[in-house]
């Protein structure tokens, strides 16, 4: 393996990291959202991304992103809604059975 290929691995988080950071962003109380002057609500355990930056933020290729959720969704973790063509509202399902699994 070469040296770049390390160094990339290196930065790359793990897939129960990812899980971790995807509660993170789900909200904790309803909201008004608004992308792009498009306005939305967003219910407890939803959040608005973009799979491409989730991909560069973890270090991870996009490919190995949509896997990565399709196996959450798969598993009965998450719910996916295509959003404005570029970003997803994701519904963590059992947010507060989820956030207990790690916060506890």
């Amino acid at each position: 393996m070469t040296r770049q290929k390390k160094r990339k691995r290196q930065n790359e988080i793990s897939k129960n990291l990812a899980w971790l950071f995807l509660l993170g962003l789900a909200r904790h109380k309803d909201i008004n959202w608004n992308v792009k002057g498009r306005k939305f609500d967003l219910q407890r355990g939803q959040f608005y991304c973009c799979k491409s930056d989730l991909a560069k933020r973890w270090g991870w290729p996009r490919l190995k992103v949509q896997r990565f959720f399709k196996k959450l969704e798969t598993q009965g973790k998450i719910n996916q809604e295509l959003f404005d063509g570029v970003g997803t509202i994701i519904e963590i399902i059992d947010f507060d059975n989820a956030m207990g699994e790690f916060f506890a």
